[in-house]
């Protein structure tokens, strides 16, 4: 946090547009959240921030990078973590499959169906986890006290 401190001298613009990026781009609570994250990116600099040129030199640096990776250690679950990943993965493959020519190559086109396959199985398997979350069960019989709930289901 230290480190990039100096990045937002200046209007107090920066350090809101520094947390807009954070929110739209990497919280699950964002409603660009089911989006890619090049396209979280594209439309948070297109319509959320109010110094784009600043946020786009921002993105770039390794600062930014980590404070990243600080919140969404702070603010994403082990199975929203999952998710991003595996995001991340499919659109990686996805830019893989446009260079690739069925007809010219058969073989690296039935492989390359096979793999989006499961990368779409496992996508499904994680939003089976997250779904899960956060789910308890009471056993034995116990009925806990009103106090062993969390605030929001009291």
């Amino acid at each position: 946090m230290k480190a990039i401190a100096p990045l937002l001298a200046g209007k107090m613009s920066r350090a809101q547009d520094l947390g807009k990026l954070l929110y739209f781009i990497d919280s699950p609570t964002s409603i660009y959240y089911e989006w890619s994250e090049k396209d979280r990116l594209e439309e948070t600099l297109a319509k959320r921030v109010d110094d784009r040129k600043w946020s786009e030199g921002i993105v770039l640096k390794k600062e930014y990078a980590e404070v990243r990776k600080l919140y969404r250690s702070l603010v994403l679950t082990p199975g929203q973590k999952l998710y991003f990943g595996i995001q991340n993965a499919i659109e990686r493959f996805l830019q893989e499959v446009a260079d690739v020519d069925a007809a010219d190559d058969p073989e690296t086109a039935i492989r390359m169906t096979r793999t989006a396959e499961d990368l779409l199985k496992s996508e499904k398997r994680i939003q089976m986890l997250m779904s899960n979350e956060g789910e308890r069960k009471v056993r034995a019989g116990y009925e806990p006290s009103p106090y062993e709930y969390p605030p929001a289901e009291r």
